[in-house]
């Protein structure tokens, strides 16, 4: 049994009988390993599936709603459907929330997906007196009984972030607490996996550099949460120089699309800040910090649909930059599980899907972040790199094509033939591009670039700096028996184009994609993603689109 993009998932049935007592399991065969080896940085911390290292592409899951009795496994394998469907192959159960129902694990199973599976103990302290660690033994030992035989967990995690409390409650030095922090999470958890499933690896908290107090953010150790950007107001290239070695929770919030919206407030309750959204708002003072990194990257939105497009914009681009540079710094990095992937009502929030089931901006940009090929940019100090990530088991090879340009003209081009070997991360191409820059000129100036179906853009100012101008976009569609094949194509560049109806909901194979001038853009819209049925006429007539530049 393989994580998904690593081999096959061959599930057995297993019989046991004892006297009259028969059961059946479905189990796969597998190794799993957390790797920490030492090195010249510190220790590593990778995830290892049958001897083979890989790079853990996640979000961390939530419970599906807030009312457990609405959740169904219909529910879950839509959700998981959706989750592999954008590459990702880690998901992370936080201990904030509730343990799963069987089904979730046996879809994981069936999916290729690794389960973290969190205790259920989150972000302060708990007691270790008897009464209370009889207790957490019963429940301990019920999941851990029910959960073993399942291919696809991969750990137990004693707690999210209590020993990261310790720190940020001012509490490390009181003895009677940290002493009770041992007790249950250093002592008790681990005895009883190791009793009930010695084949699953314990860890003691997530984040963690393995039992200290003092060192949870340690990059060069353990799991990091990474949460400067956002509760820190820090730029999304904050994460450029900060490579953790896996990085299980980090994340930025948005407001999901105007249609859930409405499923909650009236249109005269249609501002960020109007008692109605304020009250689906549960960050602190979140919507304060969608503004303010709005400030930081674009120009205010006149209307409010435009606002709640933009704010995921920001949420795609900050988590991005992210994923981005710690796939760039591989095998230093070993994974990404971001803060979220699903919400529990219709509110503003860290996911990538909302409570409906509606994608967001962050989910497409997932499904191209977490490309097993990944070609991306990074521009630092007037020179930019192109880098290709190859996370798959063979060498990759393919052409990336690229053009520093403007709207009008095409200033550098060219064309570099790849042969990039197996899980492993190279620069490609480096461009010094400042002396077209002086003058204003990187208000006009990007970088478009391609590897195979992928083609984004780099722009060297921030979007609200930069000179969009207002695009013309053409939409033509066709269709065969199974899908609609949609082709745009603009005159100038269009940032950030999304496709949407506001009559029916519908996945396509792309979203919110840069589309620079004299391109085309192929997007695939299977019939079974659609919400109702549609004929070709219906669709043209509904769908719509916009980009950036449409927003102000």
């Amino acid at each position: 049994w393989y994580v998904r993009g690593y081999g096959e998932q061959p599930l057995y049935t297993l019989t046991v009988t004892a006297g009259t007592d028969t059961r059946q399991y479905k189990i796969g065969l597998r190794t799993f390993a957390i790797v920490k080896d030492t090195d010249e940085q510190g220790e590593s911390f990778a995830f290892s599936i049958n001897g083979i290292r890989f790079f853990s592409m996640g979000a961390n899951y939530i419970p599906e709603d807030s009312f457990l009795p609405r959740c169904s496994q219909e529910r879950t394998e839509k959700l998981l459907k959706d989750f592999a469907r954008a590459g990702l192959n880690t998901l992370r159960v936080w201990g904030g929330g509730y343990y799963p129902e069987d089904s979730l694990y046996k879809l994981c199973d069936e999916m290729g997906i690794l389960v973290w599976q969190d205790f259920m103990f989150a972000c302060c302290m708990y007691p270790a007196d008897e009464g209370f660690l009889e207790n957490v033994r019963s429940e301990a030992i019920d999941n851990i009984k029910r959960l073993r035989h399942h291919a696809s967990l991969g750990l137990f995690c004693g707690n999210n972030e209590v020993e990261a409390c310790f720190i940020w409650c001012g509490k490390a030095e009181n003895e009677t607490l940290t002493e009770e922090y041992r007790t249950l999470f250093q002592k008790e958890l681990p005895a009883l996996v190791a009793a009930h499933s010695p084949e699953i690896p314990y860890r003691s908290s997530s984040p963690s550099t393995d039992g200290s107090f003092y060192n949870h953010g340690d990059e060069n150790y353990g799991d990091c949460h990474s949460w400067d950007v956002w509760h820190n107001n820090h730029p999304f290239s904050y994460y450029e120089d900060h490579i953790s070695r896996f990085l299980s929770e980090f994340g930025f919030q948005s407001v999901p699309c105007v249609k859930t919206v409405r499923a909650f407030a009236q249109e005269e309750d249609m501002n960020l800040f109007s008692p109605v959204m304020e009250s689906h708002q549960k960050g602190g003072k979140g919507n304060n910090k969608i503004l303010g990194y709005l400030a930081d990257y674009y120009r205010y939105p006149y209307r409010f649909e435009h606002l709640t497009y933009v704010s995921q914009l920001l949420q795609g681009e900050s988590v991005r930059s992210a994923v981005e540079n710690m796939r760039r710094s591989r095998p230093r990095c070993m994974g990404t599980i971001y803060w979220q992937l699903n919400d529990c009502w219709p509110a503003i929030s860290w996911s990538s899907i909302d409570y409906f089931g509606r994608w967001k901006a962050l989910h497409y940009y997932a499904k191209r972040f977490f490309s097993p090929v990944l070609v991306s940019a990074l521009y630092k100090n007037g020179v930019c790199e192109l880098h290709v990530s190859n996370e798959t088991l063979a060498e990759a090879t393919g052409t990336v094509e690229w053009s520093l340009r403007t709207d009008d003209e095409i200033l550098l081009s060219g064309r570099e033939t790849t042969a990039v070997a197996a899980q492993t991360s190279t620069v490609v191409k480096r461009l010094s591009v400042e002396q077209y820059l002086v003058n204003s000129g990187g208000r006009v100036v990007y970088l478009a670039y391609s590897l195979g179906d992928c083609t984004a853009v780099e722009l060297f100012c921030p979007p609200k700096s930069f000179g969009f101008r207002k695009p013309s976009i053409r939409l033509t569609a066709a269709e065969t028996e199974q899908a609609f094949h949609l082709t745009i194509q603009s005159d100038v560049l269009a940032k950030n184009v999304e496709l949407y109806s506001d009559e029916i909901d519908f996945i396509l194979s792309d979203n919110f994609f840069d589309l620079p001038p004299g391109t085309k853009r192929e997007i695939v819209l299977s019939k079974e993603d659609l919400s109702k049925p549609v004929t070709l006429a219906e669709l043209q007539n509904t769908i719509q689109y916009r980009s950036l530049r449409d927003t102000y």
